[in-house]
């Protein structure tokens, strides 16, 4: 069995190097995870590194004395679930981020792997606010970067609709959707559908736009539920 990061690592590795869909990747590792709250953490990595790619890897290549495209596959995976660990997981405490990393480049690189992530880990938690600061008149090419958004994409909203409002738009972009359910109230009512789907390991919670619907924080497997 896989812990969470050591799956996300192989997952984003088969995306990279073979091109293929996240959701394939995810479901091949997945069913070596056993703990539901692992699981959650995996799939977490995964997307959030995919969706932060281009500001990770900026950090990277800023950190880094070695050039970007020569650090072994494995350890830029390992370094970019490391990075997003350190810029937008409040829950994993830093030194958890940190040495986990190092574990797993004790693994998948050589003795100099292990000091090249701690260092790079390290000095990007120490200038954490440098990179993740944006300013008013920074360039588009910064506000690219910062929220990895293409910068065709970017230039084109702040022509039309300015950079303050282009700034709340990258972010909300970058906020992770929630899985919205509609109850079928033929054959169930809304508290006895949430009770049972937490009573399977599911975060529930309740819509307060429409009537008949919950809200699943971590659908994780929703389609093996009963």
């Amino acid at each position: 069995m896989l812990n969470a990061r050591e799956a996300s690592v192989k997952a984003l590795y088969d995306i990279h190097k073979d091109s293929l869909y996240s959701q394939n990747a995810i479901k091949d590792y997945d069913e070596n995870i056993s703990k539901l709250e692992d699981r959650n953490l995996f799939r977490e990595l995964v997307y959030g590194v995919l969706e932060n790619q281009i500001f990770l890897d900026y950090v990277i290549k800023n950190l880094s004395k070695i050039k970007f495209k020569k650090i072994h596959p494995m350890i830029l995976e390992i370094l970019r679930i490391g990075l997003y660990q350190l810029f937008f997981s409040d829950r994993i405490p830093e030194s958890a981020a940190v040495n986990e990393s190092v574990k797993l480049a004790k693994i998948y690189g050589h003795k100099g792997s292990i000091g090249f992530v701690n260092g790079i880990l390290r000095n990007a938690n120490r200038r954490k606010d440098e990179f993740l600061t944006i300013e008013l008149d920074d360039s588009n090419e910064k506000l690219s970067v910062r929220y990895s958004h293409p910068i065709h994409l970017v230039e084109m909203w702040v022509e039309q609709y300015g950079k303050d409002f282009t700034i709340e738009l990258l972010k909300a972009n970058n906020t992770s959707p929630k899985l919205n359910v509609r109850v079928n109230t033929l054959k169930n009512d809304k508290d006895t559908l949430a009770k049972n789907l937490e009573e399977q390991g599911l975060d529930v919670s309740t819509c307060k736009i429409a009537k008949d619907c919950l809200i699943l924080n971590n659908p994780n497997r929703i389609t093996e539920t009963k």
